[in-house]
Formats: structure tokens, sequence, C-alpha cells
């Protein structure tokens, strides 16, 4: 019976998974200031960490950069995608040299959803190539 079941191979796109790290990024970077500002819960108060924010930039940035620039040098050769994830970290950058809580939270969330919306670009454009192939 199991020789007769089609056996499925599970691919992970790098494209999809940051598109799913930027727009968890974004949400974190929208609802936790919310909920601080809103509750008295003292445990939330562990992930308005500056140090969980960086890091979560630098993982984001390294799976931008891998899943963006192979993209663009091994299928479609266009930087649209690239441009938007520079232009995306770098609003996320400016935001940890705000003080205003309010404009550290646009800037932080565009830019999240901004990086977001480039890894849809990139997968698009590869799944073009792919099927003009």
């Amino acid at each position: 019976m199991y020789s007769k079941m089609k056996q499925r191979k599970v691919v992970l796109n790098v494209d999809i998974v940051g598109f799913v790290a930027s727009t968890v990024c974004a949400v974190h970077c929208a609802v936790i200031p919310i909920l601080l500002s809103v509750t008295s819960y003292a445990g939330l108060a562990v992930w308005d960490n500056v140090w969980i924010d960086i890091g979560m930039f630098f993982l984001s940035f390294i799976l931008a950069s891998y899943s963006l620039l192979r993209g663009h040098f091994k299928q479609h050769k266009k930087c649209k995608a690239i441009a938007f994830m520079i232009f995306g970290f770098s609003l996320i950058a400016a935001s940890f040299y705000l003080d205003m809580a309010t404009d550290k939270v646009i800037l932080s969330s565009a830019g999240a959803l901004i990086v977001a919306v480039s890894h849809l670009i990139n997968y698009n454009m590869c799944k073009k190539c792919k099927s003009a192939q």
C-alpha cells in the first residue's frame, strides 16, 4: 500500500519564509508597543528589548539578502526587489535612532512591510522566469 502512495517533496521557498518573517516583524513592531501601553502585564516587557529588535533586523537582513540576491543573479536580473529591500531596511534602521515611540513604530512597521513586499516581488519575478523556461 505504501509503495502506491505518491510521495510529496516539500520545498521550502526562501522568499515565502522571508515574507512570513517580515510580516511577523511588522506585527511585532506595531503590536508590542500598543500592548505595553494598554496592559500592565510585565511579561510583555521582555519583547520590547532593543537586542531582540537588532537580532530580528540582522536575521531578516541576512535572509532577505540571500533570497533576493540569489533571485537577482541566478534568475531575473532585475533590481526592483532589491531596491524595495534596501528602502525597507533603511526605514527600520532609521527607526532605531528615533526617540518618539509613535514615529519608531510607524517607521519600523512600514519598513518591515516593505521588506515583505520585496520578497513577494522577488518570488513573482522568479516564478515568471521558471514558467518562461
